[in-house]
């Protein structure tokens, strides 16, 4: 599916993963980008240095909330991680995700039109399904 997706794209020589955890999605840009310079933001410490450790990647330790690179990337990007984020809140993670981009904002999330709560590894721990276009076009624009 990226393969396809950044095919449809413009060169492509930066991306910024917020919430790249220990980098699963990073490690599959870089096959598919191999010059591309990627950074990944990561709030949890020990995934944060696994993904030091890959060597490559710049890590910026901290939430999406409040962390960011510099510079904006070519394609800001994040994969499962806004279920984490109170709905409340969200709006300042498409800031984020907006902010982080010159080109192409990825979000691939847990779909629901609804807000509901939901049960995350065994317990109802705070997580929330609920995004959709409509609670981030107000402040992404979407081409086509």
């Amino acid at each position: 599916m990226a393969r396809g997706v950044l095919r449809s794209c413009g060169p492509i020589g930066s991306a910024t993963e917020f919430g790249a955890n220990v980098g699963l999605n990073l490690r599959a840009l870089r096959s598919l980008l191999p010059d591309a310079e990627l950074t990944g933001v990561e709030i949890n410490t020990k995934a944060a240095q696994i993904l030091r450790e890959e060597g490559t990647i710049q890590v910026l330790e901290g939430s999406l909330l409040n962390t960011a690179p510099s510079a904006a990337a070519d394609l800001a990007l994040t994969c499962g991680v806004l279920i984490h984020v109170d709905p409340a809140r969200l709006g300042t993670a498409y800031d984020q995700l907006a902010h982080g981009s010159r080109r192409y904002v990825a979000i691939a999330e847990y779909y629901n039109p609804v807000p509901t709560e939901v049960i995350y590894h065994g317990t109802v721990s705070g997580c929330i399904s609920g995004i959709s276009q409509a609670s981030s076009s107000t402040r992404i624009p979407i081409s086509r």
